[in-house]
């Protein structure tokens, strides 16, 4: 083998240029953290790189909340709290 076909194989095995597949599956809910919960809000904080999957998992679970006042979660407001972490509050409505 060639120096750059070890160079490549490294590369691949380390994860380097963004390979996710040594990664587990992340399901909905997997990174989110409850940060409040009150009569008028919910408040969710979860890992932004997996906002596509989060996101619904966190109105769904801000819908249940609000629904204890028969209200239903509306708007949203999204703040990156760190590089990886993102964190959003519906309000109840």
């Amino acid at each position: 083998m060639h120096t750059s076909t070890y160079l490549l194989i490294a590369i691949s095995l380390t994860g380097i240029g963004g390979c996710s597949a040594w990664e587990a599956p992340v399901n909905p809910g997997d990174t989110v953290d409850v940060i409040a919960v009150s009569p008028n809000e919910a408040t969710y904080e979860y890992t932004t790189r997996f906002e596509k999957i989060e996101l619904p998992y966190t109105r769904e679970e801000a819908n249940t909340a609000c629904l204890r006042r028969k209200l239903h979660a509306g708007r949203q407001t999204i703040a990156q709290t760190t590089f990886k972490r993102s964190r959003v509050t519906y309000t109840c409505e």
